[in-house]
């Protein structure tokens, strides 16, 4: 009997607490007592709370059933990366805000063997920026092929060809 492979599917919330154009003013900019307080108050109100929306496209790809793949999703604006536990595959979407913590986040999972899909906004728009940071780059709506992705993990090998996928290295 074949050993089923384990995918994580990994939501990081953006380093300013929001996603858009505030996580894109240069860090080093002078910023008034005030307004880092502010931020820092905001970020920490939306961390919190309740009504926090969900990453729908990840919810949406957790719910695409490939036979001999389980999938586990972790919003880490709520719950902790479960390193305790063996992965073969984490799928990562990167916000405009979350590039850097995605990028670290990536490198950490490759370094322990676990092969790192990478998707979302940011990957859509900047792929070359995202090449050397994952196995394997969704381009574009990700639910369109990530049962193909899936199946590549069982057969260990890209499949030719697939729509708006970029696979650097084989998902084996």
């Amino acid at each position: 009997m074949a050993v089923e492979k384990k995918v994580l599917l990994i939501f990081i919330q953006a380093d300013s607490g929001v996603d858009g154009a505030a996580s894109l003013e240069d860090a080093s900019a002078k910023r008034s007592l005030f307004s880092s307080l502010k931020d820092t108050a905001l970020s920490n109100i939306i961390r919190r709370a309740q009504f926090a929306i969900p990453p729908l496209a990840l919810m949406i790809l957790s719910s695409q059933k490939v036979p001999g793949v389980s999938q586990t999703f972790c919003d880490l604006r709520f719950e902790k990366l479960p390193l305790d536990q063996h992965w073969d595959m984490a799928g990562i979407s990167v916000q405009t805000g979350a590039v850097r913590p995605a990028f670290e986040l990536a490198r950490a999972l490759r370094s322990r063997g676990i092969k790192v899909v990478l998707g979302g906004p940011y990957v859509s728009i900047f792929p070359d920026q995202c090449r050397d940071h994952a196995d394997a780059l969704v381009i574009g709506e990700a639910d369109d092929i990530w049962h193909e992705v899936q199946e590549d993990l069982l057969a260990g090998a890209p499949q030719a060809g697939v729509p708006g996928c970029h696979l650097s290295r084989p998902l084996h």
